[in-house]
C-alpha cells in the first residue's frame, strides 16, 4: 500500500469561495491603503491590483523563457500598490493587508466532510501526509490553520514559496 499521500488543499480538503470582484472589498482596501497614506479610489485600486499581477505574471514568465509556469508572490504586488504611491510598508503589514483582502473576499471557507478523520485515519496508519497547492502563502498559511490542519501534515508546499504553479513537473520536484 502507499507510505505517502499528497493533497491539494482548495477544492479537495476545503471547500472555498471567494470574490474578489465585490465592490465592498475594494471599498475597504482603498480605506486601508488611505490609511497608510497611499490614497486610491476602490475601482482605481483594483484596476491597479489586476494591472500588477499581469505585469509580474509576464515578467515571470519571460523570465523563465516558458520552462515553467510562474506563481507571483501576492505580496510583491500589494508592495508595488504603496511603492506607487511613495509609500513604504513593513512585511507585517503587507501580511496584514493580505489577511484583510483574503477575509472580505471570502464567502465560504469549510473542511468538506470527513476530512480530518481521513487525515487521522492515516496518519495513525503511520503514512505520511504531504499539502501541495497552488495558493499564495500569505492567504493559506493562516486559513490552514485556522482549519486546525497543519498538524496533519508531514509538509507543506504552496506554489507562491516555491514560484511556481503546481502540477507541473517543476512544481513537484520541489517536494
Amino acid at each position: 500500500m502507499y507510505q505517502n499521500y499528497i493533497f491539494d488543499l482548495y477544492g479537495t480538503l476545503v471547500d472555498i469561495h471567494t470574490n474578489e470582484k465585490k465592490a465592498y472589498l475594494w471599498k475597504k482596501m482603498s480605506l486601508f491603503f488611505g490609511m497608510k497614506g497611499a490614497a486610491y479610489e476602490p475601482k482605481e485600486l483594483r484596476m491597479a491590483y489586476e494591472t500588477k499581477i499581469k505585469e509580474q505574471e509576464a515578467a515571470l514568465k519571460m523570465e523563465c523563457r516558458g520552462s515553467h509556469v510562474p506563481e507571483i508572490d501576492i505580496a510583491d504586488v500589494f508592495r508595488q500598490l504603496f511603492e506607487d504611491q511613495a509609500v513604504s510598508v513593513t512585511e507585517k503589514e503587507i501580511a496584514d493587508l493580505a489577511k484583510m483582502f483574503r477575509a472580505i473576499s471570502i464567502e465560504e471557507l469549510k473542511l468538506f466532510p470527513g476530512v480530518p478523520e481521513m487525515l487521522q485515519r492515516l496518519k495513525d496508519a503511520g503514512k505520511k501526509v504531504f499539502l501541495l497547492s497552488n495558493a499564495q502563502a500569505l492567504f493559506t498559511a493562516p486559513e490552514i490553520s485556522l482549519l486546525d490542519l497543519t498538524r496533519y501534515f508531514d509538509g507543506i508546499l504552496l506554489s507562491s514559496d516555491a514560484g511556481v504553479k503546481s502540477r507541473i513537473r517543476r512544481f513537484m520536484r520541489c517536494c
